[in-house]
């Protein structure tokens, strides 16, 4: 499969051309012929794609993500990355659906927290406290993380007054730390 980096598609956009086995890792887009990139090749890359986004060429950083994610290599970080792009440029709409499909390819609390981020800013507090609570059903969450969870949410929740939801998070903050003065 070739995809035209010439193009700034979407994720959607790519989704569509890519197979969908593909992104879930039962078939390669590889040939028979061709290797798969080593794990070197592949830091190399992620390297590659954080120069670029630190050096603000955010479409050409796109290109090197959009390969990753055609290989089945990354797909969670890439994604994650994709959407950090796409919310420095301002276009808050493809960043909040990267950090969602990002989500639902690896359910990574960094993705949460972006997501969460973007919502907040957006003035959108219900979908970033959603978006925290969701977050919870991570598994091995470190109890101080979980605390500053239950903590946000409650803020967002305060935020879109909806206030029995944020008592509910805050008491979940305070019974994992009862000591603390944040709350």
């Amino acid at each position: 499969m070739n995809i035209d980096f010439s193009k700034n598609l979407t994720v959607d956009e790519l989704l569509g051309q890519i197979d969908s086995e593909t992104l879930i890792g039962s078939k390669s887009s590889l040939t028979q012929n061709e290797e798969r990139p080593s794990s070197s090749d592949i830091q190399e890359l992620r390297a590659s794609a954080e120069l670029l986004i630190s050096a603000g060429d955010y479409a050409l950083a796109r290109n090197i993500l959009l390969a990753m994610i055609q290989n089945g290599e990354l797909v969670g970080w890439a994604l994650r990355s994709m959407g950090r792009t796409y919310e420095i440029e301002g276009n808050i709409e493809r960043a909040r659906r990267c950090f969602q499909d990002a989500i639902a390819y690896e359910p990574h609390l960094d993705a949460y927290r972006c997501l969460a981020s973007l919502e907040i800013r957006s003035k959108n507090d219900a979908a970033a406290a959603d978006a925290l609570e969701r977050s919870l059903n991570i598994r091995n969450l470190d109890p101080k993380v979980r605390f500053e969870i239950h903590k946000a949410s409650g803020n967002c929740w305060m935020r879109a007054q909806r206030f029995e939801k944020s008592e509910h998070h805050y008491k979940r903050a305070l019974a994992i730390d009862p000591t603390s003065d944040q709350i």
